[in-house]
């Protein structure tokens, strides 16, 4: 079995991945492809970054894209939009390529609501 390392910093606190995988008939073989993007908790982090882990058969390589922010989370919501929450309560968005990453919410969900009821009558 051959083992591949690639060098990233951090511990890996989300994952989201998309394989392709096509069948050539003829030759009876398989060929897989995929990608990865994760995002990482670092201990003083001065740059956050998104990583993107590619996948072509046997061959790997790992690249990076800048974030804004250090990010919370990060899920898929269909087979092209990835999106992540930053530290900032913002939603930030990218697609499979993850070459740019832009902030799709106009207000910080850590913001408080402006109709903020503290006068709550409990019986």
């Amino acid at each position: 079995m051959k083992t591949i390392t690639l060098p990233y910093w951090g511990q890996i606190i989300g994952l989201v991945s998309k394989s392709n995988s096509t069948q050539v008939a003829t030759q009876k073989t398989t060929k897989q492809d995929g990608r990865s993007l994760f995002i990482t908790r670092q201990q003083q982090a001065s740059t956050t970054v998104l990583y993107v882990l590619d996948q072509q058969g046997e061959q790997f390589s790992l690249s990076t894209t800048a974030l804004p922010c250090a990010m919370q989370a990060i899920t898929k919501i269909d087979d092209s939009t990835v999106i992540m929450i930053g530290d900032d309560g913002h939603l930030y968005q990218t697609d499979w390529q993850a070459k740019k990453v832009k902030k799709t919410s106009a207000q910080s969900l850590l913001d408080a609501p402006k109709n903020n009821n503290n006068d709550i009558a409990v019986p």
